[in-house]
């Protein structure tokens, strides 16, 4: 508040008397961002408050805080590729101490990178160490896209320090790199036309390539060093990597983690034999002592209950702190969509007891009010509009009400869901779900069903769950008016296949299921195995009697750069029970965006003798995709699919399948 403060002392008749003068710091009124188009003021603020250096209107301020504000801003300029434009804080006094403060910023011109070369020994491929660049990329299509080709001088350093790791990880232990030479080029762009860009020359000494040599370990007494050692990934003779080194380290350290050495160290030390060319490594192992975890706290929730949260910890108080517990509990919390984690979790020692620490973590909670609109044109050739809303975290423990409803030539879908992740508070799931579909399949059949599922369930242990679900539906099944003509007609055949008419249908599915699916709304993040079987009427009652197992796996591995690859695969089957037969709606058909792309929907399986899908009774389908990233939220996905539904008289057979490729 005070910019200076002087006591004065005198002597009074009846004793000292002290004057204080303070000199006020100024206070803020308002601020006025000017910096133009190039440099937006939500940049320069989210940059200020990511440093801890935004100063907000109706507050103090000092000389000393608008001298390292102005300096961040330029650090920013610098970050931006602006190296010739310049920041000045101008303070406009008012009245009663008050004033305006003004911030100008001219950014200048943007400074872009031409043109990336290395010289000397390089031993790796040139466009090896450019990836390594993260900060500084050379002027592309790819690097204008992810902004990335703009020159920062401020960030080569750091772009140094990553290519002679990527030596590193290949051997050259001993690399060195010189003094960047930077010069001006006149380069065309991608749109094209000339530009003044940078040239950055690089000077590169790779050395002699080193393999791996001895391995060792010491300080270990809790661990045997013959279980440690399965962690070390450095094999003898093959390249000394530190990459792999690194992930040997990490391993270790997760061990102890998982044991509840919260205070463990592990420092590799390496020894370079300049004859042998081998590198040995010892592992130095400092173990610590066990902690436990002696209080948990939740801040920043206002709404959400503790319980709720409490209940997906894996690990309790006064536990060892098992740490590879703690991490797949936070994740286990982010899982339940009503809350998400802020800043990183504080984890504090006891001053006293090291071996006690309290955790407290910081939770974000989510809007509990969402709405919804889309419009879209679906692969069966009809245009639909659809409402969505939802509301989250009803009561405080995660209950949740979803109601959506889709609309369009083709399609009628009402949906009314609601689910607790706790049932009376037990770790019990439940789930409520009705609907009423109105739905025209494509010169196949019409389909109307209204009806309603009950679904609980559990965990079984890890990311393994379990459900069971009670399902009720009456279904309406009908034939286009126009035999045969048009887009809506159907074949004669279909008045031969069982399934025309009213149906009253009582069923339960049985699954088994793991899941590390953090974002629903991304698959790309998804790792998911399920197994279920539907088993219809019987002692259950109704019109149909069937069963239907179904297994479905999906795997997406992280390469690099966020780059990912996978695949889908999805095994089903259906068979009638007690004699009777399987209704043509509960047969598979493929074919479309959610099976096989490439093809119209409901376009693969048996087919009559006009060509008219029936529908099988066995399927399986493979999707394999690689995943890249364009411009966020934007990816590119290619694509390889294959698959096929038989019926009841064809075999199984992997030549016979339908495949389709593409992006």
């Amino acid at each position: 508040f005070f910019s200076d403060i002087k006591i004065e002392e005198r002597q009074g008749e009846q004793g000292k008397i002290l004057k204080i003068t303070v000199e006020e710091n100024p206070f803020i009124a308002r601020i006025t961002y000017e910096s133009g188009k190039n440099l937006k003021k939500k940049e320069i603020i989210a940059w200020l408050k990511e440093r801890g250096l935004y100063i907000s209107p109706y507050s103090f301020t000092s000389a000393s805080q608008i001298q390292r504000t102005k300096k961040s801003i330029e650090e920013l300029l610098l970050d931006q590729g602006f190296h010739s434009g310049d920041v000045d804080i101008v303070m406009d006094e008012q009245e009663n101490n008050t004033h305006d403060m003004v911030i100008l910023v001219n950014p200048g011109k943007r400074i872009r990178l031409g043109k990336i070369v290395f010289e000397g020994d390089l031993k790796l491929p040139e466009n090896i160490l450019r990836a390594a660049m993260q900060e500084n990329k050379e002027h592309s299509i790819e690097s204008w896209l992810m902004g990335k080709d703009i020159f920062k001088r401020n960030r080569l350093d750091e772009d140094l320090a990553s290519i002679k790791r990527e030596l590193q990880e290949h051997g050259y232990m001993n690399a060195a790199l010189g003094d960047p030479k930077i010069e001006d080029i006149t380069k065309r762009t991608i749109f094209p036309k000339t530009m003044v860009m940078k040239k950055i020359t690089i000077p590169v000494q790779a050395g002699n390539q080193y393999f791996v040599g001895s391995v060792d370990l010491e300080g270990n007494e809790v661990l045997s060093t013959e279980n440690l050692k399965k962690l070390i990934t450095l094999k003898k003779g093959e390249i000394y990597s530190i990459k792999t080194r690194d992930s040997s380290v990490e391993n270790i350290r997760a061990l102890y983690l998982k044991n509840g050495y919260l205070y463990s160290q592990i420092t590799p030390f390496e020894s370079l034999d300049h004859e042998t060319k081998q590198a040995h490594v010892r592992f130095s192992i400092f173990e610590g002592e066990v902690a436990y975890l002696s209080k948990l706290e939740f801040r920043g929730n206002s709404f959400v209950k503790d319980k709720i949260m409490r209940k997906k910890m894996l690990i309790s108080e006064q536990d060892v702190f098992n740490f590879q517990l703690f991490e797949r509990s936070l994740f286990r919390i982010s899982q339940l969509g009503i809350v998400r984690l802020g800043k990183e979790p504080e984890i504090t020692p006891h001053p006293e007891d090291p071996s006690q620490v309290d955790v407290a973590l910081d939770i974000k909670e989510n809007l509990r009010n969402n709405y919804g609109f889309s419009a879209g044109y679906s692969g069966g050739g009809s245009f639909s509009l659809a409402l969505d809303y939802a509301v989250i975290n009803l009561l405080g423990t995660g209950e949740i009400i979803h109601l959506t409803f889709e609309k369009g030539r083709k399609i009628k879908d009402y949906q009314h869901d609601i689910s607790a992740p706790y049932l009376l508070d037990y770790p019990v799931n439940f789930a409520f779900h009705a609907y009423y579909r109105d739905n025209i399949f494509p010169n196949l059949f019409n389909k109307q069903a209204i009806g309603a599922n009950i679904t609980t369930g559990t965990r079984i242990n890890g990311y393994w769950r379990t459900n069971l679900t009670y399902g009720y539906e009456k279904v309406n099944t009908t034939l286009p008016d126009d035999q045969g003509e048009g887009e809506d007609g159907f074949d004669p055949v279909y008045l031969t296949l069982f399934g025309l008419g009213e149906y009253e249908i009582s069923s339960v599915i049985f699954s088994i299921f793991h899941t590390n699916l953090e974002i629903p709304s991304f698959p790309y993040r998804r790792n998911y195995f399920s197994a279920s079987c539907k088993f219809t009427g019987g002692i259950l009652g109704g019109d149909i009697s069937l069963y239907k197992p179904r297994i479905v796996w999906s795997y997406f591995h992280p390469l690099f750069r966020n780059h990912k690859a996978g695949f889908y695969i999805d095994y089903q089957f259906v068979e009638e029970l007690q004699y009777t037969e399987i209704p043509f709606w509960e047969r598979i058909y493929l074919g479309g965006d959610r099976s096989i792309r490439g093809y119209n929907v409901y376009s693969i399986g048996p087919t009559s003798e006009q060509g008219t899908n029936i529908g099988g009774e066995e399927a399986i389908v493979f999707n394999a995709e690689y995943v890249l990233p364009v411009y966020e939220p934007l990816y590119a996905v290619l694509f390889y699919d294959i698959g096929n539904t038989y019926g009841a008289d064809q075999n199984f057979n992997i030549k016979d399948m339908y495949s389709s490729t593409g992006i």
